[in-house]
């Protein structure tokens, strides 16, 4: 840096040194507690927990529509979610330097259920023209069930006391018929 006035003296300095960063945080990686893409919760809450690889960090943003900061330290971040609703939650996370070069991870989703599915018992189906069951017959036991939230994934009955197979797994028939068949086993 050079200066004169206007009588012509001059005066330098040595170099003003600025420093450019143009380069964006890098190796963005959720690692535990975060949870696979896709889970499926009983609980109200989850946690989630980023690594990545920067020089100059600024802050890390959880972005699930709202925008929320996350606690940083060096160059990891992690968030708690708590008391969330049941329902699908989609989420990435930003990830900024102190130059204002931003990076964004992949998007996650995990599924929060914390009701039991509706179950109810119907009548079972005897043999033709049967309207009650002998040993070694065969049955149709028969439930409807559903859930909100997740979906149905087993649906079983344990009747080690009439059945000669048990616990049966009933398979979906139709809407949230489920059925499984029972062999009447001696007493």
């Amino acid at each position: 840096v050079a200066a004169n006035d206007t009588v012509g003296n001059t005066n330098s300095t040595t170099e003003i040194s600025v420093t450019v960063d143009a380069t964006s945080p890098t190796s963005l990686s959720f690692v535990s507690p975060t949870l696979n893409d896709g889970t499926n919760l009983s609980r109200n809450y989850y946690e989630v927990n980023l690594t990545f690889t920067e020089t100059n960090p600024n802050n890390c943003l959880f972005d699930d529509g709202s925008n929320t900061s996350m606690t940083r330290v060096g160059s990891s971040c992690f968030i708690n979610r708590t008391s969330q609703t049941d329902g699908t939650k989609t989420y990435r996370v930003w990830v900024n330097d102190t130059a204002g070069n931003l990076a964004t991870s992949a998007t996650r989703t995990v599924v929060i259920d914390t009701v039991a599915p509706s179950v109810t018992a119907n009548s079972t189906l005897y043999p033709a023209g049967k309207i009650i069951a002998k040993v070694n017959d065969v049955v149709t036991l028969r439930a409807t069930v559903t859930d909100a939230t997740s979906g149905i994934d087993t649906v079983t009955v344990g009747a080690a006391a009439v059945c000669t197979v048990t616990p049966i797994t009933l398979t979906l028939q139709s809407g949230n018929l489920y059925t499984g068949s029972c062999t009447i086993k001696s007493s």
